[in-house]
């Protein structure tokens, strides 16, 4: 019986202290997204045009810290090569299904050129900034 109360008592111990880091917000995970996509037409992004496939690498920990935390690599050669670099702008959005890129054309006769991106299953978006 004494054995019972005791094991009891551990177990609401262990699940309130769980509760408690939980709450309070002390857990803290990396966020490191990475999205494979293909470009078939060209698009601008900054001054670099892409067509063909690029890998974009998101960071959240950089983000936070106000450093570069999106990166774009080039995957047509065999190799990884990096083409752009920035920070972007994070804006809430409805969270998609699929990555998701959106891209906008300022002149008839002009490329899209990127605008955003967002991540599958992400209420987040994370804009190219423009200047």
């Amino acid at each position: 019986m004494k054995r019972s109360l005791l094991l009891i008592a551990v177990l609401c111990a262990m699940i309130l202290s769980g509760n408690l880091l939980s709450a309070t917000g002390k857990t803290h995970t990396s966020k490191r997204q990475t999205a494979e996509v293909e470009f078939r037409d060209q698009v601008k992004l900054f001054n670099v045009a892409l067509k063909g496939r690029y890998l974009i690498v998101h960071d959240d920990e950089m983000m936070a810290r106000g450093e570069t935390c999106t990166f774009v690599y080039d995957l047509n050669g065999g190799k990884q090569k990096l083409v752009v670099s920035f920070h972007c702008i994070p804006v809430a959005r409805a969270e998609v299904r699929t990555f998701t890129v959106r891209t906008s054309r300022i002149a008839p006769d002009a490329m899209d050129e990127v605008r955003e991106f967002q991540f599958t299953g992400s209420g987040e978006a994370h804009q190219i900034p423009t200047s």
